[in-house]
């Protein structure tokens, strides 16, 4: 769908195409389109002259002689197209502007969603559709009015600044890559937002698309502004349409979903959504002292939330107990529940099989955790996932923890837990790469001395986070 980017592109073109010529006749091959009286709209247009092309928004307003108005709006797949009058019309022609000097215009839609409407130029300002509109990025000098109109609702920024009575002009790639550079979730309900997100909103809304203007528009899948001729700023999107893709900033896989019925890119490490969770995550090798580490954040006014206890519930359920015994035989059942003991005998020393639990177990552990992240009603998470790195489970958390200990230390902790075979439990550090992230965690706490020098940095670690993470406007 053309936005205000395109739709300037087009005006501009459109300028030294049509100012000046004169319509001889007009004919309208889709009635709908045209919101005034049809026979009135080909009558009055006979003979008249084009003298502008201004735009309001997303609309084009045709100035002609007698002070008549034509109010343009191209919808999804509207285009214009310059043509002779020897050439056949453009293959989706619904209107046609017959020239005196032998050329025609030709408005090109394949939905057929686009509108025209004839008015006149004491009027056409106040034509239903456009009086509805707000006013452009452009013409917003005072961040008040912004944040007037989203500081108390409810509704997530990215249907707000969809919303064409707010601000006219965004459409849904520009919001992408505005909410994309302001680092804002498109879910954040505009009453989390502040006066300060309000103008570098605005900030990033004139910046991208002044830089969109000025690369001609963006050209996405079957659009293109006029006669085949294509914008370039696709080039420049950092968001919209890369799904999958990983964000320029952190290198997270940039994900897809629907807002208000409408496909949303976004990074979901960067753009954190505030009405979520403060989430912090725990990581570390066996036997390291994570359980510590994540009962001492909840002393601090986490909720603790343990991966191994979401794997412990998950084996008990009907659901997940079937497709596990489908895949690894049913000696891992027992009394309809997952032999955790079981399972490990099948898979040890068999990376495919390894491998193929943990592409199983990893989904299903991911959307346990974000469903406590969404529902968490802003109460702070600590949540232990000793495998955080390999699951690819990073980008949940707003800092990760990384528990660093000795193989000394290691061993003691093992031998007061009662394990029998150290040595052989030891073995399962070769499925936690934590030597090779542990450089990629946000903070690191060594867990080599006393419960008292734990506790203190856990708590420096805790305050820290606290004031450098927590999302701004609590």
């Amino acid at each position: 769908m053309p936005e205000l980017p395109e739709v300037e592109t087009i005006r501009r073109m459109l300028c030294p195409v049509v100012i000046g010529a004169t319509i001889t006749r007009v004919e309208v091959f889709y009635l709908p389109m045209i919101h005034t009286d049809l026979e009135t709209f080909k009558a009055d247009l006979q003979g008249k002259t084009f003298t502008d092309v201004t735009r309001i928004g997303k609309f084009l307003i045709f100035h002609l002689s007698d002070n008549l108005v034509i109010v343009s709006h191209l919808r999804m797949e509207g285009r214009y197209m310059e043509m002779d009058e020897s050439e056949p019309n453009s293959r989706f022609a619904r209107l046609v502007f017959h020239f005196a000097d032998g050329r025609k215009l030709c408005y090109d839609d394949s939905r057929c969603f686009g509108t025209m409407e004839l008015t006149t130029e004491a009027h056409y300002k106040k034509v239903p559709s456009l009086t509805k509109l707000g006013p452009e990025p452009f013409d917003v000098h005072r961040v008040s009015y912004l944040y007037d109109r989203i500081k108390k609702s409810s509704r997530p920024i990215k249907q707000l600044l969809l919303d064409q009575s707010i601000l006219s002009g965004l459409g849904n790639i520009y919001v992408d890559e505005v909410l994309f550079r302001t680092k804002l979730h498109p879910l954040t309900p505009g009453k989390l937002l502040t006066e300060k997100d309000a103008k570098r909103i605005l900030e990033a809304s004139k910046k991208v698309l002044t830089d969109a203007i000025e690369e001609g528009g963006s050209t996405v899948r079957t659009y293109h502004a006029m006669n085949g001729i294509d914008g370039m700023f696709q080039n420049n999107l950092m968001a919209y349409g890369k799904a999958g893709e990983p964000c320029i900033r952190c290198k997270t896989p940039l994900q897809k979903m629907m807002v208000g019925g409408r496909g949303t890119t976004y990074c979901p490490h960067c753009q954190r959504n505030r009405a979520w969770a403060l989430v912090i995550g725990i990581t570390g090798k066996i036997a390291s002292g994570k359980s510590t580490v994540l009962s001492l954040f909840e002393k601090e006014g986490f909720k603790a939330l343990s991966s191994d206890a979401i794997v412990h519930d998950l084996y008990s359920k009907k659901e997940y107990v079937e497709r596990l015994v489908k895949a690894f035989g049913s000696s891992i059942e027992k009394g309809g529940v997952i032999d955790r003991a079981a399972l490990a005998d099948v898979v040890r020393d068999k990376p495919q099989l390894k491998r193929k639990l943990e592409r199983m177990v990893h989904p299903w552990v991911e959307e346990v955790i974000i469903h406590e992240i969404q529902n968490s009603s802003r109460g702070d998470l600590a949540i232990e996932v000793p495998l955080l790195y390999e699951a690819h489970l990073e980008y949940l958390f707003d800092a990760v923890i990384a528990v660093s200990v000795t193989e000394k230390t290691q061993r003691k902790n093992l031998k007061n837990r009662g394990t029998k075979n150290i040595n052989q439990a030891l073995l399962l550090n070769a499925n936690n790469q934590f030597s090779e992230y542990v450089s990629k965690a946000d903070y690191v706490v060594k867990n080599n001395s006393t419960l008292d020098a734990l506790k203190q940095r856990v708590h420096e670690v805790s305050e820290k986070i606290k004031k450098e993470k927590a999302p701004k406007g609590f």
